[in-house]
């Protein structure tokens, strides 16, 4: 059997695969996006709290590619990370996402004497595990768990990301924008083009946060790759 991979803090990770959904989430209010260059092959996303605390909360995005069911996933993850004597894994039970039924469990886990709380968010859906963890010391637990839960009940697969986008005018708007900057991509170079995109970013981040910095970032990822794809 393919070895599981589990997401613990920060050093898990996701892969993206050319057949899965996008992956969408709404993390907290004014949580930053950590740098890209720090993730693992597995990551797709970090997010942390704002702020100069070396131990911030966390929530990372994760997928992997599984042939086990939800119950079977989520028992392997239990049993591999109870093989550290410092972490306990407790499966909570079912959390019902727009895409299925997801398992909620909650591990604690001692790093360098610091105790962490950890929330785990296990979906599968079309033989991909989408897993969300969200970390924080475990005296913080309390001031984090709703904000963590919030997110979590936000995840969703996505066949048309601009979709989030309610707002019918500015779906428009955004789609025109993006599709201008796809055609004009062609004949502009790299430095060009990626001083386009750093624009474009820079408006949805300021028109768009009702969906969240993640939409942005995904919305800049699917024009670059969009963008290679046109000049090839």
């Amino acid at each position: 059997m393919k070895k599981i991979f589990f997401l613990i803090l920060i050093f898990l990770s996701i892969k993206i695969f050319a057949e899965e959904k996008t992956a969408f989430f709404i993390p907290p209010k004014d949580w930053v996006i950590t740098n890209p260059n720090t993730y693992t092959k597995y990551i797709k996303v970090i997010f942390a709290k704002n702020e100069k605390a070396i131990c911030r909360p966390t929530i990372i995005l994760s997928t992997q590619e599984t042939d086990l069911s939800l119950d079977e996933y989520t028992s392997a993850a239990k049993r591999e990370h109870e093989i550290d004597p410092n972490i306990t894994y407790k499966i909570l039970g079912p959390l019902d996402l727009l895409n299925g039924t997801a398992t909620l469990s909650e591990v604690s886990k001692t790093v360098h004497s610091i105790d962490y709380k950890i929330l785990q968010l296990i979906l599968i859906k079309d033989k991909i595990a989408y897993v969300l963890t969200a970390a924080s010391k475990k005296e913080d637990v309390v001031d984090n768990y709703k904000i963590f839960i919030d997110s979590f009940k936000s995840f969703e697969l996505l066949d048309d990301l601009f979709s989030k986008v309610s707002i019918m005018s500015k779906k428009n708007l955004l789609l025109k924008k993006y599709n201008s900057l796809i055609a004009n991509s062609k004949k502009l170079n790299e430095k060009q083009n990626n001083k386009n995109l750093i624009s474009f970013e820079k408006y949805i981040d300021k028109n768009y946060q009702n969906e969240g910095k993640y939409f942005s970032m995904l919305v800049v990822e699917k024009a670059l790759k969009e963008i290679k794809d046109f000049k090839k």
